[in-house]
């Protein structure tokens, strides 16, 4: 499948070149959400100031974090929580 803008984050089994220019095989997008399933790979951090926590009208505190993926730590998009 084509994709009109390129995904955030992709998983591929294989990197090729051909006629000077770089393929990846077998690409799955990957929603980056999925990844705060792994939880011993990621890093919730702490609730961001901005934009500011609130108390939704069951009485619950959400707030919005940027969690780190990985021991090198990579930033993944911010989540409500």
């Amino acid at each position: 499948m084509i994709h009109k803008q390129s995904p955030d984050f992709v998983v591929y089994k294989e990197l090729m070149e051909e006629n000077e220019k770089l393929f990846l095989r077998d690409v799955s997008v990957l929603d980056a959400r999925w990844l705060m399933e792994l939880k011993e790979l990621v890093t919730k951090g702490k609730m961001l100031s901005n934009p500011s926590p609130y108390i939704t009208s069951e009485g619950v505190l959400k707030g919005f974090y940027r969690p780190l993926y990985g021991p090198k730590r990579w930033e993944l998009p911010m989540i409500e929580i």
